[in-house]
């Protein structure tokens, strides 16, 4: 495809982003400017020529459902404008959902319908007033007054429709009517492996799930999930401590073998007797006593096992340090990531080694040499 060619195809077409923050400054903020340490999620995410459906959440892999239909603005730009000033920083080029890294600097020519739910932002940007709204629709408080559906104003060459805060509309619904009325057709030219190699992202139709940006959001989830499983950890040893079981354990089970660390409740029927490091043995009907604990004992077994003889670090206290080294040694994710995925993961390694006690954390093999100040050396950067 000829440059002259991806240009006439730009041009017919719209991307439209549904929020509930308003863009300031002429910009759509990503997460990652404004809560950094929360979630590294440095991306916005755009719908060509159409809306973006809900989605429940078998659809999110159980991440939760996701629903656009309630959003309180809807931010509409010409695509080939919205790619001349962020083209450097667009990751894909996908109907479903295109999106870019960075903040995305909004073009000349977009709009942004403003629902009654996003006007009192609005009033705070001083994109309208008070006056103006009470004007054009009455008072918020007295008589609904449907006079008019919106009213529109531009400024720096954005066009914001201010939408009657006595109407109930969706937000879904105005963004296509909007489409419509800019001209653009409901759906993409039918060229998607064509533009996608123009643009320089190869044949395939990238995913946001198959992207590097989602390494680093998950990055962020791993870490808050693995701090949940140290404090139960650290519940869990109080437990052992009170009821005098020395660490560390094995169980011996019924076939013979020896099991290092501490059996879950799943497998009492497996397990004949459990011994700790003075020789003492316990019952395995004592797994009872830890029935709320069960998923923190098999975090504490997996953890006392060595993942570098094939065993799996997902459920282990190193997922977060195995998890950043991964990314760092990924030439896809650019270097200018590479000082938060530093500093998150230090800040998970004083985290455990301020609740794990050190008598514990050396049970668990390379622990101590991953929770070291210096093994992610800024030599990483």
């Amino acid at each position: 495809m000829q440059e002259g060619e991806l240009y006439d195809i730009l041009k017919k077409i719209v991307a439209i982003h549904l929020t509930d923050y308003f863009p300031r400054k002429k910009c759509i903020k990503p997460r990652f400017s404004f809560q950094p340490f929360y979630i590294v999620r440095d991306t916005t995410h755009f719908t060509l020529n159409a809306v973006a459906q809900d989605l429940g959440t078998f659809q999110t892999g159980g991440a939760g459902s996701a629903s656009w239909s309630n959003k309180s603005f809807a931010i509409i730009c010409p695509f080939d404008k919205l790619y001349a000033l962020n083209g450097k920083n667009l990751q894909n080029f996908n109907p479903q959902d295109t999106f870019f890294t960075r903040i995305v600097k909004l073009p000349e020519g977009t709009v942004v319908l403003i629902l009654p739910s996003g006007i009192d932002q609005a009033i705070k940007e001083k994109i309208i007033s008070q006056e103006e709204m009470t004007m054009h629709f009455g008072e918020y408080t007295g008589p609904v007054q449907i006079v008019a559906n919106y009213f529109e104003k531009k400024s720096e060459g954005i066009s914001y429709r201010i939408y009657n805060w006595h109407a109930h509309v969706q937000v879904k619904d105005l963004a296509l009517r909007t489409i419509h009325e800019m001209g653009y057709p409901y759906s993409v030219p039918d060229k998607l492996v064509e533009i996608n190699q123009t643009l320089g992202f190869g044949s395939k139709i990238v995913a946001h799930d198959d992207h590097w940006t989602k390494s680093l959001e998950n990055f962020s989830g791993v870490i808050s999930i693995t701090k949940r499983h140290v404090d139960n950890i650290v519940s869990f040893l109080s437990k052992l401590d009170s009821l005098g079981i020395k660490l560390p354990t094995y169980s011996m089970e019924h076939s013979g073998y020896n099991r290092i660390g501490f059996p879950n409740i799943s497998d009492k029927k497996e397990v004949e007797k459990i011994i700790d490091v003075t020789e003492r043995t316990f019952s395995p009907d004592i797994l009872d006593t830890f029935s709320r604990e069960e998923n923190e004992g098999a975090w504490f077994y997996s953890s006392c096992l060595d993942y570098k003889k094939g065993m799996d670090s997902t459920l282990t206290l190193l997922r977060p340090v195995i998890f950043a080294e991964g990314m760092l040694l990924n030439e896809k994710i650019p270097k200018t990531y590479h000082k938060i995925i530093i500093v998150l993961v230090k800040d998970y390694q004083k985290y455990v080694r301020e609740h794990i006690p050190m008598a514990v954390i050396i049970l668990m093999p390379h622990l101590q040499e991953a929770l070291s100040d210096s093994y992610m050396r800024e030599s990483h950067l």
